[in-house]
């Protein structure tokens, strides 16, 4: 199932390339050129969890906690209050 991109593109209702799988899933050849995809894999942080529609983001409350959380990684995200039920 496509997926939401790191960048925000909504893969999952995209009709522009029908053969695509979403870059989550391995849709683009290279994310070499993918600032956000880089960044998210290499600081560890998941857009959305497998089947679900929230991930490390709706861990934090406030726009600052966000910003911290993609500045320093999936660490910052767990020290977020969970909002996630």
């Amino acid at each position: 199932m496509k997926a939401i991109a790191f960048c925000g593109l909504a893969c999952c209702v995209c009709s522009e390339n029908k053969g695509c799988v979403g870059c989550q899933d391995g849709g683009c050849e290279s994310h070499g050129w993918c600032k956000n995809d880089n960044c998210c894999k290499e600081k560890g942080i998941v857009y959305h969890y497998v089947g679900q529609l929230v991930g490390d983001y709706d861990k934090c409350q406030t726009e600052e906690e966000i910003i911290e959380m993609i500045k320093t990684g999936k660490k910052q995200a767990d020290k977020c209050e969970t909002k996630i039920q």
